[in-house]
């Protein structure tokens, strides 16, 4: 969402991008320019969906940020029956918990994104064992949400971890999404700190020094920083580029943690 307010009027664009930036100017004219570039941005949807047949985990990659939508404990029968139930008895009863919970997912799927299924990209469907794949050959969904279903990966963790593990299996089948070019960024800038690459810096005291100097092409720094304010107006006076990174990655959340901001300098 972006705000824009003068003494007359405020003006409010709605849209699910997010944008890690924020600049005060006084002036007589709106600065759009952000905007432009992140309604313009290849920020792709993708619905992800984990479930074992203990939980039911619901999320989508919007850019770089993982939302949850969904999160539920399902209660299907393990397929190893109790002690004095039959057989028989003991397969209906869990088949009829199975269905159960399959509808579950289905009723949820269509609430969240079936008035804007156009806008998914496609779906990830993840789990531990066998019952993914069974939710998708009985699942009631109509023939264009089983269609976008685009992976099935196998994974460990269940919740928002399970999330994490399915992106990172898709690494490479996924590499040009936004998520993926974050942590190839800092992964790159986190690596040559750590071995004390000439052409890298980090600390705000450090890089506001070589900033002054005329020395810094490109600032990395954690999108709540309370330095990014100060920055950007520097920015304007000797222009180096800044990219302000998320902890949605486990590379950003160390990186943010670790140094909260790093500087490739020109020499």
């Amino acid at each position: 969402m972006y705000i824009f307010s003068n003494c007359d009027n405020l003006y409010v664009i709605d849209n699910d991008v997010k944008v890690n930036s924020f600049r005060y100017i006084c002036g007589k004219e709106f600065v759009l320019d952000d905007v432009y570039e992140s309604l313009n941005h290849d920020n792709k949807k993708i619905g992800i969906i984990i479930m074992d047949n203990k939980s039911l985990t619901i999320g989508e990659l919007i850019g770089t940020e993982i939302i949850i939508r969904y999160e539920k404990e399902s209660y299907i029968p393990s397929k190893h029956r109790q002690g004095g139930q039959s057989s028989q008895r003991f397969q209906r009863l869990r088949d009829e918990a199975c269905n159960r919970f399959y509808k579950k997912i289905d009723q949820k799927l269509s609430n969240i994104f079936g008035d804007r299924l156009n806008e998914i990209e496609y779906f990830i469907l993840g789990g531990s064992g066998h019952t993914k794949y069974e939710y998708k050959s009985k699942s009631s969904l109509n023939v264009s949400f089983i269609e976008k279903i685009k992976f099935i990966v196998d994974i460990c963790y269940d919740g928002y971890s399970g999330i994490r593990e399915s992106l990172l299996k898709l690494e490479e089948e996924m590499k040009d999404m936004e998520y993926f070019k974050e942590r190839k960024e800092i992964q790159k800038i986190y690596n040559k700190i750590m071995k004390e690459d000439k052409d890298v810096i980090y600390g705000y005291n450090e890089i506001y020094k070589l900033i002054t100097e005329k020395r810094v092409s490109k600032i990395i720094i954690g999108e709540n920083n309370e330095k990014i304010k100060e920055l950007l107006n520097l920015k304007e006076i000797y222009n180096f580029d800044i990219l302000t990174v998320s902890e949605n990655t486990e590379e950003g959340f160390n990186f943010i943690k670790t140094f909260e901001i790093g500087a490739y300098l020109y020499y």
